[in-house]
């Protein structure tokens, strides 16, 4: 079974990702900020993350740096290798350029403005998932 987390401040996006997506079989985890986030995906290790870019506080693009530079550092090889690698599949309210620049700078897997839908997220999330576990 493929374990997802969402990680959005908005709770009804939380609710009706993870509600259909659960609905598919998968298992979802949810944070509603990035501090959550990063402390989920280091206890839970899910297969692929969906992260809002902008959160209050910590947000999506601090999330992302973070989990990566992570993975530089940690002691653990599994856990570097794990944290270098994870799908993160990019959720936005909107997409300009200036954000188009920071995904050319990133390895995310994918990106969706809000809301995106279900079908083609859970396409993009199959298609990551098998990627990387290959």
């Amino acid at each position: 079974m493929i374990k997802i987390l969402i990680a959005d401040d908005d709770e009804d996006t939380l609710t009706v990702m993870s509600e259909s997506l659960k609905a598919r079989r998968y298992a979802v985890s949810c944070a509603c900020n990035g501090e959550d986030c990063i402390k989920t995906v280091m206890a839970e290790k899910p297969d692929v993350l969906v992260l809002d870019l902008f959160m209050p506080g910590v947000d999506g693009a601090i999330t992302f740096d973070y989990i990566r530079q992570v993975a530089l550092v940690h002691e653990d090889s599994r856990m570097r290798d794990y944290l270098a690698n994870v799908p993160i599949i990019i959720l936005s309210g909107f997409i300009d350029d200036k954000t188009r620049e920071w995904f050319k700078t990133r390895s995310i897997a994918a990106s969706f403005v809000k809301p995106p839908k279900v079908a083609a997220l859970v396409k993009k999330i199959e298609e990551v998932v098998s990627k990387h576990k290959k």
